[in-house]
């Protein structure tokens, strides 16, 4: 188990199983990620603890960002992703995006900061970052980082 997601909606507090399934999270020292639906967390996941109520599209994109952005769960999440894609063909009936050259490329990405684009495998970028040297990302991870304008010299 990488990660133990709690989506408290009513009777998960009075719950046996629940409270079993959150209690072995604990003691596998697994990443525990708590959303306050219907009802308020007790004990170790107490409501100031929990993620507030939001629609299925906004737990959707902070259950990603949490594990993306924890060393514990970013890599295994990446590995994930990438095989579910290869398997559904990348883009499920939609044709592949064209791959663009995207070397010499200013990027950000959620974790590593800000870095260059040096190297390319199709979606696959080796970039050099410059807080934590030379990572392999998928490019639907970064952001591209628009070029500055040049400024006119007089």
């Amino acid at each position: 188990m990488d990660a133990f997601v709690a989506i408290h909606t009513k009777g998960f507090k009075e719950s046996f199983w629940t409270q079993q399934e959150a209690g072995f999270a604990v003691g596998r020292g697994t990443k525990i990620i708590s959303f306050s639906y219907d009802e308020d967390p007790v004990g170790f996941s107490g409501k100031h603890q929990a993620l507030r109520r939001q629609n299925a599209a906004e737990i959707a994109s902070e259950i990603m960002r949490l594990l993306n952005n924890d060393s514990s769960t970013s890599k295994r999440l990446e590995a994930a992703m990438r095989a579910q894609m290869e398997e559904v063909g990348f883009y499920g009936d939609e044709p592949p995006p064209k791959i663009t050259n995207y070397v010499g490329r200013k990027v950000f990405h959620q974790k590593f900061g800000d870095g260059v684009v040096v190297e390319q495998d199709g979606n696959k970028l080796d970039v050099s970052f410059d807080r934590v040297g030379q990572k392999r990302v998928m490019s639907a991870f970064v952001e591209f980082v628009a070029a500055s304008p040049k400024k006119a010299m007089f």
